[in-house]
Order: C-alpha cells, then structure tokens, then sequence
C-alpha cells in the first residue's frame, strides 16, 4: 500500500478494503491499518471512515476501539480526544440500551476519553431509543402491510 504514490489510488484501495462484510476481516483490517508499514499514520483516519461507512463497520470498530484502547494510546500514541472523537462518530449508530451501557462501562475505565466525549452524542442515543420505542409498532405495522404472503 505505501508503495502506491498517486495518494487518489491509495485511498480508493482502502476504501474498497473497507467494504468486506465480515467482521473478523474488518478486524483484521484494523490492526494492519493502525501498522505505519502498511498504512501511512495520516491516512488512518481515512481508513476509519471508510470502514464506518460499512453495514457491520461501527459495530466492529466500536468492539475493535474497546479492545484496542491501551495499544492505541500508548503504543501509537493517540490521545484521549483521538479515541473520544472516533467513539463520537460511530455512536451515531447506537440505538439500544446495551450500546450505552457499553459505553458507560467504558467511560468509566477510561475517564479521559469521557472527558473529551461531547455529551450532545450521549443524548442523542437517548433520543434515537426514545424514538424507536415510541415508533416501532407504527413501523413495524407499515413494513408488514407491505409484505406478501405466499
């Protein structure tokens, strides 16, 4: 990959490894694209969002983050706002209690990273719970009106 000097085809590669739908790979993505061998440092970033894009992609970077935190900052040296700030753009997703109960659990291992987390997020999953709690059989009720039976 860094052998590749036009950076548009670069990315383009990435990108297109980033559409795997399979979350071991995806995975395995993460870790080879956190390695400077394989993935300029600069281009992480690109790679995250690329993957966020993906229909498994925030679930696997959110399982991938919470394994990976310590590695992250302290071998690779991304800061509490670094985490703070992929963490923000994948609960975005986040629609369950589970999800936030996840992230309260990890909050409170790493306080730091909760800190730098803009809150405004932490309500927004709220509402995306309230919402679908207060929808569902509407949508449930609509999707099955457009089912056929056979």
């Amino acid at each position: 990959m860094l052998d590749e000097t036009d950076s548009a085809e670069r990315l383009r590669l990435l990108n297109g490894l980033s559409g795997i739908k399979n979350a071991t790979i995806l995975t395995k993505y993460l870790n080879l694209a956190i390695n400077q061998s394989y993935v300029k440092a600069a281009e992480f970033y690109y790679v995250f969002g690329f993957i966020l894009t993906n229909s498994i992609g925030p679930a696997t970077a959110w399982d991938w983050i919470r394994d990976n935190v310590e590695t992250l900052m302290n071998d690779y040296g991304y800061s509490a706002s670094d985490i703070a700030d992929w963490i923000g753009r994948i609960v975005a997703t986040f629609h369950t209690e589970a999800r936030v109960v996840q992230l309260e659990t990890f909050f409170e291992t790493y306080s730091g990273v909760k800190e730098a987390f803009d809150t405004d997020l932490l309500k927004n999953i709220y509402t995306n719970i309230d919402w679908l709690n207060l929808n569902n059989a509407t949508i449930e009720a609509w999707l099955n009106s457009y089912v056929t039976s056979e």
